[in-house]
């Protein structure tokens, strides 16, 4: 019986291995599996970049509405107020706002 695997395995040690089956699609496989790992890495990645018209649009729409319904300042005035008197007051009464 040993005899007999002995010489088994002298004959499959003498003969070429079959790789064709191996070989065929390799570049397929190789080429799926790098495509796998790059998608796997990237997905959070692709879903910001298709965000980004909405956070644009959502971007227009507050400085629409700030422009809209923010008072205006005028410069002059909040330039040359008297300052002083209205510190003054506002530490002796009480900031009231």
């Amino acid at each position: 019986m040993k005899d007999k695997i002995d010489e088994l395995f002298k004959v499959t040690r003498t003969l070429e291995p079959d790789v064709s089956g191996v070989e065929f699609g390799l570049e397929t496989r190789v080429l799926a599996r790098i495509r796998a790992e790059r998608e796997a890495r990237t997905v959070w990645f692709t879903w910001t970049w298709r965000l980004v018209p909405v956070f644009t649009v959502l971007v227009m729409i507050l400085g629409g509405w700030y422009y809209l319904f923010t008072p205006t300042i005028d410069m002059r005035t909040a330039l040359t107020a008297n300052y002083d008197q209205t510190m003054y007051l506002s530490s002796l009464m009480g900031d009231r706002r």
